[in-house]
């Protein structure tokens, strides 16, 4: 399964028109008293979730990037438009989101980047893209003998292995298939904690539609 995504988040206040600007009525928040602007759920699945989260502070205004999974996210992010901001900080970048305390629990919250507002009188609008996928790229492996994902006493042909020109590419590059009838049991290969689960996985085919099953 590839984890890598592309998503574009709108905020929540979209851009004057380049002909007729309407005045922002709502009333500015107290230099003193953080406002959150927008706020966003996305690579949801059963264990987590990254939350994405726009404050303001007078007329500072700070995005904000937070992981609810188990294991830590590295993600590649980018502003690229935005109105009535100016940047004070650069607008894309790569960050490796810390792991939260258990499944879906909680984690700290860290800055992308921080804008401040041209005109307070008038919305202010900023788009952000992102990929993510689990793991932190500075984390180094142990060696580790594997135990086959199935019951001892079995054998099952493998059907494809690492690089396979079928579908082992990208993030599936070292990905093995066995041949295994239909209900063989499926076994973690080392200790570990299950992070993340998707039940709407339940295709199956061999055609280029069925890749991320």
């Amino acid at each position: 399964m590839r984890w890598w995504l592309v998503v574009v988040c709108l905020a929540a206040c979209p851009g004057p028109a380049a002909d007729q600007q309407q005045p922002y009525i709502e009333p500015m928040a107290s230099p003193s008293r953080p406002r959150l602007d927008d706020s966003l759920i996305e690579f949801r699945f059963e264990g987590g979730q990254i939350e994405f989260e726009v404050w303001r502070q007078g007329s500072r205004v700070t995005q904000l990037a937070r992981n609810r999974y188990a294991v830590p996210l590295v993600m590649r992010w980018a502003i690229p438009t935005f109105a009535n901001l100016t940047p004070l900080t650069p607008t894309e970048g790569v960050i490796v989101l810390p792991a939260a305390d258990k499944p879906s629990g909680t984690s700290q919250s860290l800055v992308l980047a921080e804008f401040e507002i041209i005109d307070t009188a008038y919305r202010y609008r900023r788009e952000i893209s992102y990929r993510a996928k689990f793991g932190d790229p500075r984390a180094r492996p142990e060696d580790y003998a594997y135990r086959l994902p199935y019951p001892t006493g079995l054998t099952f042909s493998v059907l494809q292995g690492f690089h396979g020109t079928f579908s082992h590419r990208g993030s599936n590059e070292f990905a093995v298939d066995f041949d295994c009838p239909v209900a063989t049991p499926v076994l973690a290969t080392r200790d570990g904690v299950v992070i993340a689960s998707n039940a709407a996985a339940q295709g199956a085919g061999t055609t280029s539609e069925y890749l991320d099953y």
